[in-house]
């Protein structure tokens, strides 16, 4: 993710990176809120008036005593720092997420600096496009219960938000970093990812902060007390997997890192807060989503499936989940083509909650985990020999598979209702 920052006084333009938290404002019901407006920094009074008012060139004016650069210089910090805590914010879901600074410069006693900024919609069509985003902002974070804790409602709302959004890796539409873009759209850049789970987890109380460098950018999120790294654009698995198209494909291996555990991440800097190590080693790094049961995270490691309890922060294995695909890729040698076989284990296994059960799949069937008694009931048997079930899913009260034949050509099919 990439900000521009142009500075024409200096005639420098530098990419600068994101901090942020946020806290809910909604801009039609600004004139009420002028009481508390009056608590804010002059900065962020003026910002979210403008955001509010849909300006495109915003005007700061600071009065100083005497003029001196590292004044000048930090009037500017201050102003990227509370733009990047109202880009985490629900209510500015319509306001471009690039940083743009036009014709600043000081005089006399004063310092003028002119923040661009633009937006998807006008404000007159404000009230359609913010009911679009409310309703896909609902949908998408439906389903967190209020008893669980806040691990699992992250997890939740990063495996669902990541099902909901696809990753457009030649980004041409505005509405692309936007929360807007991942929510209502269903397709993002690593902005909109990082901006939209930032106002789901505001909205079942979780902390989050904007992290970047010049090209990319991901979230902090605070959980008892501690800070780690999420990043849902790395953990969509069609991000980078050209031509694959899983769309219930789920990864964890950006999920709630360290600094130490993130610190080659595209170049990557470490600010110092993520510096819990709690989930670092945790072995939960597959194409499967998590499903939940009281305080745990149940997960598929690659061998068994798993249940993480949050908790008191300890694994337990619940049962075996391995088996083997036969993987056929075909080659052109002259005049003949040849089939090249190579054994994968552990197979495609996907987790579905439903009912109060645990559904999961391996390659030649289809399986139902009680969670309360333990028990494993077959729910489907494959007896197909020329095709695999690499995934499945639930929509509209069924249950389906995903196949995949020897060629990799892919088809779904309803195995039951449940």
């Amino acid at each position: 993710m990439k900000r521009c920052v142009c500075f024409l006084l200096a005639l420098i333009i530098f990419s600068l990176g994101s901090l942020g938290t946020g806290v809910p404002c909604d801009p039609s019901v600004y004139a009420a809120t002028t009481k508390a407006a009056a608590k804010q920094s002059a900065v962020e009074a003026t910002m979210r008036k403008g955001f509010e008012d849909f300006e495109t060139r915003i005007e700061f004016v600071k009065k100083v005593d005497k003029y001196t650069k590292e004044k000048f210089d930090a009037f500017y910090d201050e102003i990227i720092a509370v733009h990047d805590r109202l880009m985490t914010e629900k209510s500015y879901f319509y306001v471009e997420d690039h940083i743009t600074f036009d014709d600043s410069y000081s005089h006399n006693d004063e310092f003028h600096v002119f923040l661009i900024k633009r937006y998807i919609c006008s404000k007159k069509d404000y009230k359609t496009y913010k009911a679009k985003f409310d309703k896909a902002l609902k949908k998408v974070g439906d389903g967190t219960d209020k008893n669980w804790t806040d691990v699992q409602k992250a997890a939740y709302l990063h495996d669902r938000l990541i099902s909901n959004t696809k990753y457009l890796k030649n980004g041409s539409s505005r509405y692309t970093a936007t929360p807007y873009s991942a929510l209502v759209d269903k397709k993002a850049l690593c902005t909109g990812y990082s901006r939209a789970y930032a106002v789901l987890l505001g909205e079942v109380g979780i902390e989050a902060q904007l992290v970047s460098n010049k090209d990319h950018e991901w979230d902090l999120v605070k959980l008892g007390g501690r800070w780690y790294h999420v990043d849902c654009t790395y953990d969509d698995c069609d991000t980078f997997e050209s031509g694959l198209e899983y769309p219930y494909n789920v990864g964890h291996e950006h999920f709630l890192k360290s600094d130490a555990a993130l610190i080659k991440h595209t170049a990557y800097e470490p600010a110092g807060l993520a510096t819990s190590s709690r989930f670092d080693k945790m072995d939960w790094s597959t194409y499967s989503p998590f499903a939940f049961y009281g305080k745990g995270i149940i997960y598929y490691d690659g061998q068994a499936v798993k249940v993480y309890d949050t908790s008191k922060n300890k694994v337990t294995r619940l049962f075996s989940a391995k088996d083997k695909w036969d993987m056929v890729w075909r080659e052109y040698h002259g005049r003949s083509w040849t089939d090249h076989h190579r054994y994968r284990e552990g197979g495609h296994v996907h987790i579905v909650q439903h009912g109060g059960g645990i559904y999961y799949n391996l390659a030649h069937g289809v399986y139902r985990y009680d969670p309360k008694t333990g028990k494993i009931d077959t729910v489907y048997t494959n007896a197909r020999s020329d095709s695999m079930i690499v995934s499945i899913y639930v929509s509209n009260g069924a249950l389906y598979g995903t196949f995949c034949d020897r060629e990799f050509k892919e088809k779904d099919y309803v195995i039951g209702k449940i």
